[in-house]
């Protein structure tokens, strides 16, 4: 019960963020021309988005203040934010793949 009550007491600490990070991406799904379905998507990804980044981006950009623009701009980017963060997580993992096949190649 005690994981319980932190996470509940987590999410009355950071509503406010949650809130504009629902309406960023009710304003994305509301804007975009994609189909449907991308659309949901785009607003399901901004929203986790939101709730992932909103306060370290807000930590790091703007010494911790306006999390609630940094959650608004990642819950309103959704879908495309997600799909760039995807293809970076990629480059990086296959290039360090790809590094130490040349590496154990190089030893034989």
């Amino acid at each position: 019960m005690d994981f319980l009550s932190q996470v509940l007491e987590s999410i009355k600490n950071h509503s406010h963020i949650l809130f504009t990070g629902v309406l960023g991406a009710t304003f994305g799904f509301l804007l975009s021309k994609e189909p449907t379905r991308d659309r949901w998507i785009g607003f399901f990804a901004g929203f986790i988005l939101c709730v992932v980044f909103a306060k370290p981006a807000s930590l790091f950009l703007a010494s911790g203040n306006y999390p609630e623009l940094f959650g608004f701009i990642l819950g309103a980017a959704g879908k495309s934010t997600a799909e760039a963060l995807l293809s970076l997580a990629r480059s990086r993992v296959l290039g360090l793949v790809k590094k130490e096949s040349e590496d154990a190649a190089n030893h034989k």
